[in-house]
């Protein structure tokens, strides 16, 4: 925990970077993938 939590604080920026980029990517992938399964279904 102790050097996790270092590490983490040590790459903050690179940390946050990483979170958003992860986070929009899969917030639109699951989009897509919602309305194609829509699109498909209809």
């Amino acid at each position: 925990m102790i050097l996790k939590l270092d590490f983490f604080l040590i790459t903050n920026m690179y940390g946050i970077a990483i979170m958003y980029g992860v986070t929009s990517l899969l917030l639109l992938g699951g989009f897509a993938y919602l309305s194609f399964k829509m699109t498909s279904k209809k």
